[in-house]
């Protein structure tokens, strides 16, 4: 089974967060806020596989520029609780390869910008493993403006993604799971992702419970919290119950093939006794008296 997870959130100034410090850390870079007027610095940090930013087109050309771009998101909004940035955060099949991953994230990225007309600022991660990185768990975050980027500047606030009864979020979640099946399929395997949750699929499986940035920092460090002992747990009965139904499955397919086999038979034996000569009934009752009045004699 390929996993799926496609989550959002959003940067805002109440939580004392910022558009630079975010994408500063999201692309590994060293960028400057002007409105804080200090430098965010993560130009050490590993593990970023690709980064990219997607316009509108007719955008300004200068907002091809990272730095540049997210100080004038930061310099738009006024307010002090202004939220400033959206993120979607996604997944990749584990099955997919890099190439693969790219062409996701291009396809994914460029119908978000197409549908609403923001800037997008996209970077791909690679696994944190203490042996290195590997096929496993690599991931996206796309940061995204929160108004409509036009050839003058930041205008209108996308208010469609602020309501969680919009459909816009089930619109996007649908639309990464269609993507995951396409180059699931385009590369040749039957694993399939859903976007529903665990209790809509109706399949037995749990939901695991959300980390955070800090019991996720402190399980890298292998310090057990509760939330990430609960979220074990969980894995481990998901994981049985993912066997049972992969044993449930085999079984299903013996029995199809096993029915499929019998049907075969019962067709031959069918066919072959159409080709045999149909009996007479008469010499054949004249050939038993013969045979009976010989033994009498």
């Amino acid at each position: 089974m390929a996993i799926y997870h496609f989550s959002v959130k959003t940067v805002a100034r109440s939580a004392g967060r910022s558009a630079t410090a975010a994408i500063a850390y999201r692309a590994g870079e060293k960028i400057y806020c002007e409105r804080e007027g200090r430098e965010h610095d993560y130009s050490r940090k590993t593990g970023v596989e690709y980064k990219e930013i997607y316009l509108p087109e007719d955008a300004p050309k200068h907002l091809k520029n990272r730095e540049k771009l997210w100080n004038e998101v930061e310099q738009r909004e006024t307010r002090k609780n202004s939220t400033v940035a959206r993120e979607f955060e996604i997944a990749f099949p584990r099955e997919l390869n890099q190439e693969q991953r790219l062409a996701m994230l291009e396809e994914l990225c460029a119908s978000i910008v197409d549908r609403h007309q923001v800037a997008v600022d996209a970077c791909i991660h690679a696994p944190h493993t203490g042996s290195g990185s590997d096929e496993r768990n690599y991931h996206a975050h796309i940061l995204m403006s929160t108004r409509k980027l036009t050839p003058e500047g930041f205008t209108d606030k996308t208010r469609e993604l602020d309501q969680k009864h919009s459909g816009e979020i089930e619109h996007w979640r649908e639309h990464f799971a269609d993507i995951c099946n396409m180059h699931l399929d385009m590369a040749g395997y039957t694993a399939r992702v859903d976007h529903r949750s665990y209790k809509d699929q109706e399949n037995g499986l749990e939901a695991t419970l959300h980390e955070g940035p800090k019991v996720t920092e402190l399980r890298r460090k292998g310090i057990e919290t509760e939330i990430s002992r609960s979220n074990d747990e969980i894995k481990q009965r998901n994981q049985a119950q993912l066997q049972y139904g992969k044993n449930m499955d085999l079984l299903i397919a013996e029995n199809e093939i096993k029915l499929s086999t019998l049907k075969t038979e019962q067709q031959i034996q069918i066919k072959n006794s159409a080709k045999t000569p149909p009996i007479d009934e008469k010499a054949l009752f004249e050939e038993k008296q013969r045979e009976t009045l010989g033994k009498v004699l």
